[in-house]
Order: structure tokens, then C-alpha cells, then sequence
């Protein structure tokens, strides 16, 4: 835990922790205000479809965020985000339609797109290039805390002095977010476009152009802005490697989208379980997830990352596959244990692996991209195996949910010659503790 002695590092674990609590208690409370408000299944649909469409603002924001200092972009999205909020928690005390509100969740989440590849950007400057493994695993154990946090604090919270609090509470939550950021200390590179330098600029004895068409400044910035885009994709496509762990995340991502789902069917169907015992199979999962996260730094250390990743989506698949075998709390809790071991420790190898292999000039558009490409993953997979829950038996749904994931560990047996080099790095010469 020494990587917790570094102030700007503390700074943003604490700062990210209180956020993600906010978050959670809002996921929790949009449904279930939208469906007491209207009793309707299609505005519950709309309401995911305001949450998720945003998602396409993420395909292209990491283009401003790699132009933009990610520190401020950080701190702007989360002013905005807390704006929004508390317009939000307004809205529902005075009773706004709720076209209104899925405007603002709309907004709310497309200003989120611009946060997630900053923070991502901006971490890797905030550590010495060794720490990044162990970094990057607390992150994803704070991450896991603050869900579990709440998690267990939204229902008690809601139940007790209803949903526009838990709204309240997540724009209290931003706020927190943006005071902790104005306390880090980071030296931020940004790298000029070729446009932007000073050779662009007239020769000596030469006369200047006159003042460009605005149509024709507008199309260049369009073009150059594509430009942009398309580097940052063409480099996530340049390793084969990399196509081949994005492929497998992604895969990995649709199909476990339903576990949810699938689990609360589970507890309340074939095991004739309580809520109670649905929470501790919950908690169990991200007690698994914070150990995971917290073994990142020295796991990588023995392990290779093909092998890590070999393993750990094996794991994965064989723990959810065998989930329906059980029915009762022990066992089911022991496998969520297991499974949440696993998850901590791939998703934090590859955030690591990510930023070693992503230029620091091109991690908003890398970051950006991915957590698009992940978000629309989940609802098609939502779709599939939430249609399969219906029409299937639950242990066999487990049992193709397990498979999948296994045959994307499976993938990382393929010859695929490039392994994963260090990008090159400039994170030595900003470290600022």
C-alpha cells in the first residue's frame, strides 16, 4: 500500500470512491422513480436508452480530451454533471413531465463521456511508470467498494427519505469530486497539432495571408478532428495483440451483461431465497473484485499478461457455468467470491497493460473508444440472454454465459506473435508528489 502514500494519487482514489458512490445511489434511484412515477415498462426502456445513448458522445470526446489538459476537463465535467444534478433533483420536487428528465439524463450522461477518458489519461501521469499494475488495481477495488457501498446504502437510504434524496446525494457527490481535483499537483503535456505549431506562421519579409474564409477554417477543423479520431482508431487496430484483448473484453462484456438478472431469477426461483440472500451473493462478488483489484500490482509481477488473461477469463467462465449447479447461500456465495477474484484481477491487468501499450498523446481517443464500444456490448447482450432467460431453463443459461467467456480465454492461445511492449512514456518526468 505505498502507492497510497502518494498525495495526488490518495487525492484521486478518495475523490473517485466518494464519486462512484453517487453514481450507484443514482443508478438505483432513475428506475425506480421512473417506473413509481409512471408504472410503465416502455419508460423504463426509455430510461435505459437515455442512459446508454450517450455512449456514442464517448466514440468521439476522447478526441477534445487528448487536446484538452485532462485535470480541467475532469473538473468541468463534474461541474457540469453536478449542475445537471441538482436541476435534476429540482425537477422532481416540482413534478417535471418526464420527457424533461430523460432530457437531463441525456445531458448528465454525455457530459459523463468526457470524465472516464481523462481519468484514465491523467492516472498514469499521477504514478511512477512500475506502479501502474498496482494502481491500477485499487482503482478497480475502489471502484468495487464504492458499488458495494452503494449498493447497501441506496435501498436503506431510498426506502427511508425517498429517491430525489439519492439525486441530491449525487451531485453532493460531484462537488466532493471536483474539490478533491483541485488539490492535485500534475504536469500535463499537450502536444500541439501540426497546424498549431509555429511554422504554420508567415517566413520573415513575408507579407501576411489575409484572414481565412470561416467556411474553409470550419472544414479544416472538421477534417483535421477526423483525423484525430481515425489515428486513434487506426492504432487500436495496428497490434494484433490489442485487437485481440479488446475483442475478448468486449466479448466477455456482452456476455455477462444478464448475470444480474440472471442471478436474482436464480435466488428467487430455484434457490427460494430472500433478499437477504441476494445481497450476500452480491457482496460476495465484490468483496471478490476489491481482492482482486488490491493483488494487480504483485500478480502481474509473476504472471505474464496472456497467461493472466488465459486464466482469468477461464475462471470466469467455469465459475458462472457451474453457478446453477448449487442452491443454496455457501456455495453460491463462494463462486461469486471466486469469480469477483477474477474480474478484479483481469479488468485491472488490462487497464494497466492498456496504458503501458496507448501513447499519452492518444489515451482520451483509446480510453474513449473502448468504453463506448463496451457500453454498447452490454445492452445487445442484455437482449440475447435476456430473451434466452426466458425461453430456457436458468442453469442452462449459466452454463452458455460460462461458455462464452471461456471461449474468449481460450482466444488468447492463438499465435499471436506482437505481446504487448510499453508505449513510449513520459511519466517519469511528470510525477509531481
Amino acid at each position: 500500500m505505498g502507492l497510497l502514500k502518494n498525495r495526488n494519487f490518495a487525492i484521486l482514489l478518495s475523490g473517485q470512491l466518494v464519486s462512484t458512490i453517487g453514481n450507484n445511489l443514482f443508478s438505483i434511484a432513475l428506475p425506480w422513480y421512473v417506473y413509481t412515477l409512471t408504472n410503465s415498462k416502455s419508460a423504463l426502456a426509455l430510461t435505459g436508452v437515455a442512459q446508454t445513448l450517450p455512449a456514442v458522445v464517448g466514440l468521439v470526446a476522447g478526441v477534445w480530451v487528448d487536446r484538452w489538459r485532462k485535470r480541467t476537463t475532469m473538473i468541468s465535467s463534474d461541474v457540469v454533471r453536478g449542475a445537471l444534478s441538482l436541476i435534476l433533483f429540482a425537477g422532481i420536487v416540482l413534478h417535471w413531465p418526464l420527457w424533461t428528465i430523460l432530457v437531463m439524463v441525456l445531458a448528465l450522461q454525455g457530459a459523463g463521456q468526457f470524465f472516464s477518458p481523462a481519468a484514465g489519461a491523467l492516472f498514469p501521469l499521477l504514478v511512477k511508470k512500475e506502479d501502474i499494475p498496482s494502481g491500477s488495481g485499487l482503482l478497480q477495488s475502489s471502484n468495487a467498494t464504492a458499488q458495494l457501498l452503494g449498493t447497501v446504502s441506496g435501498g436503506a437510504l431510498m426506502g427511508a427519505f425517498g429517491a430525489p434524496v439519492l439525486f441530491l446525494l449525487d451531485a453532493v457527490s460531484f462537488f466532493v469530486s471536483v474539490i478533491s481535483l483541485f488539490f492535485i499537483r500534475v504536469k500535463e503535456a499537450i502536444v500541439p497539432r501540426p497546424s498549431e505549431t509555429p511554422s504554420s506562421s508567415p517566413a520573415q519579409g513575408e507579407q501576411p495571408q489575409q484572414a481565412a474564409n470561416p467556411l474553409v477554417n470550419s472544414k479544416k477543423r472538421m477534417h483535421a478532428f477526423l483525423q484525430d479520431w481515425l489515428d486513434g482508431l487506426k492504432f487500436l487496430v495496428s497490434s494484433h495483440f490489442l485487437i485481440l484483448v479488446v475483442s475478448a473484453a468486449l466479448v466477455v462484456n456482452f456476455a455477462l451483461a444478464p448475470v444480474d438478472i440472471a442471478i436474482t431469477a436464480w435466488v428467487k426461483g430455484p434457490m427460494h431465497g430472500v433478499p437477504v440472500d441476494l445481497g450476500i451473493i452480491n457482496g460476495g462478488f465484490f468483496i471478490g473484485v476489491i481482492l482482486g483489484g488490491i493483488s494487480v500490482g504483485a500478480v502481474t509481477k509473476h504472471i505474464a499478461i496472456r497467461k493472466l488473461l488465459l486464466l482469468g477469463l477461464l475462471g470466469i467462465g467455469i465459475c458462472v457455468g457451474i453457478f446453477g449447479l448449487f442452491r443454496t447461500v455457501v456455495p453460491e456465495t463462494t463462486i461469486a467470491l471466486v469469480t469477483g477474484l477474477a474480474i478484479g484481477s483481469v479488468n485491472g491487468s488490462l487497464n494497466a497493460m492498456f496504458i503501458q501499450m496507448v501513447p499519452e498523446a492518444m489515451r482520451g481517443r483509446a480510453f474513449g473508444i473502448l468504453g463506448a464500444l463496451s457500453t454498447f456490448a452490454m445492452p445487445l447482450g442484455m437482449a440475447l440472454f435476456g430473451w434466452l432467460i426466458v425461453q430456457l431453463p436458468l442453469h442452462i443459461v449459466f452454463i452458455l454465459i460460462g461458455a462464452v467467456c471461456s471461449l474468449s480465454g481460450l482466444t488468447f492461445l492463438l499465435p499471436v506473435k506482437d505481446a504487448p511492449t510499453p508505449a513510449n512514456q513520459t511519466t517519469a518526468s511528470t510525477v509531481s508528489e
